[in-house]
């Protein structure tokens, strides 16, 4: 079995079958091993003849199909207008790559945000808070008056490593002690942030 790394951080670990056709399975660091098993994904893998076709071909189609369902959460738009409106900025912090872009054109948001970094600027993996820093050096926020809004442990802890305060968002009520505020509802930041 073979693994690579992406640049996202993806490990895939891939064994071609004896009987023909791959075997890949893939994690995220930290977190345990899942088969691929997606029979969407896996068709377009079987016929490759290289380690570096199955994992193109993997992680495009990959792509593609998170992109078909991707949908903005209830209130996004409405949140991300709000905070313009009363004078703020939106940014994302993303070990994604350039997928995001066509996600967030896809969800009609992409307009909202002043910058999204991404896998392309190599910034440490969250939770260092790398990325954080970088916007709040490059466009002079006080970390004080910053929120990072996340739907994992380690967005808000990139934050609360940077210095700003941390808000966990998670629909299926999953709380996350550490983080300043927690929300079920993206429109509960209004009254987080007062807008």
């Amino acid at each position: 079995m073979t693994e690579y790394e992406t640049d996202t951080g993806m490990i895939y670990a891939v064994r071609q079958q004896p009987e023909g056709g791959w075997r890949i399975m893939c994690r995220y660091p930290g977190a345990g091993w899942a088969m691929a098993t997606d029979p969407r994904l896996s068709a377009e893998c079987s016929c490759a003849e290289s380690l570096q076709e199955v994992l193109d071909a993997y992680r495009a189609r990959r792509i593609e199909l998170e992109l078909a369902g991707a949908r903005p959460f209830p209130g996004v738009e409405e949140v991300l207008a709000r905070v313009i409106a009363a004078g703020g900025d939106n940014f994302i912090c993303t070990h994604r790559g350039d997928s995001i872009y066509e996600l967030l054109r896809q969800g009609g948001v992409a307009g909202y945000f002043k910058e999204i970094t991404t896998s392309a600027h190599h910034f440490a993996r969250k939770p260092s808070p790398e990325a954080v820093q970088y916007l709040l050096d490059k466009y002079g926020m006080d970390p004080a008056e910053t929120l990072m809004i996340g739907d994992r442990p380690l967005d808000v802890e990139a934050g609360q490593n940077a210095g700003t305060a941390g808000c966990f968002f998670d629909p299926d009520g999953a709380a996350y002690a550490p983080a300043q505020h927690q929300i079920t509802d993206i429109r509960a930041l209004f009254d987080v942030i007062g807008c």
